[in-house]
């Protein structure tokens, strides 16, 4: 199956109507997808923006408890994407927090109690 249009002839920034900067932002998102694909080491800001991160700092701070390496180049941080989806594919499914459950019976013993 042949793509609607050659990727090599588009041209960036050129617009000829309201769904020509649609196309081209779905072409950079497209492109930045597969060039992280094929590195093994990103910035953490784009990887954070990528993962769909408020920002910079949440993401590191997911990567630190989560212990994925963070490398440090002077000011620049840089971290591995086939790390980050080895650590998402074995996170499972979200369980509730037995102290919680355990808080919130206590809670309603005391309320319940008046």
């Amino acid at each position: 199956m042949k793509p609607a249009r050659d990727e090599a002839t588009m041209v960036r920034g050129a617009s000829s109507g309201a769904g020509a900067s649609r196309d081209n932002a779905s072409l950079q998102i497209a492109e930045a997808s597969h060039a992280t694909a094929l590195v093994a080491w990103v910035l953490l800001p784009a990887e954070a923006m990528r993962r769909g991160f408020k920002g910079t700092r949440s993401f590191r701070r997911w990567c630190q408890r989560h212990r994925v390496e963070i490398r440090r180049d002077g000011r620049r941080q840089w971290v591995s994407p086939a790390e980050v989806d080895r650590v998402v594919c074995g996170l499972g499914e979200a369980t509730r927090d037995p102290l919680g459950h355990a808080a919130n019976e206590a809670v309603a013993r005391f309320l319940g109690g008046r």
